[in-house]
């Protein structure tokens, strides 16, 4: 995780892997793995797009 600089994290929360807080923020809620949060108190601004591969599989098949 980055932790921009003066940001407040109010325990207690957990900061996903990879997330990012803007500096200044006051976390007061986890933030999800991947999630940009900002602002006071942090709101989420941004969450990761799925990577085409990762779509939901059905068991035996295949990439074509």
């Amino acid at each position: 995780a980055f932790i921009g600089s003066d940001t407040m994290l109010v325990a207690p929360v957990a900061v996903g892997e990879h997330a990012q807080t803007g500096a200044g923020s006051v976390v007061r809620h986890d933030v999800p793995p991947g999630a940009v949060v900002v602002g006071v108190p942090a709101r989420i601004l941004r969450m990761p797009q799925p990577q085409p591969d990762e779509g939901p599989t059905t068991e035996g098949s295949e990439k074509v």
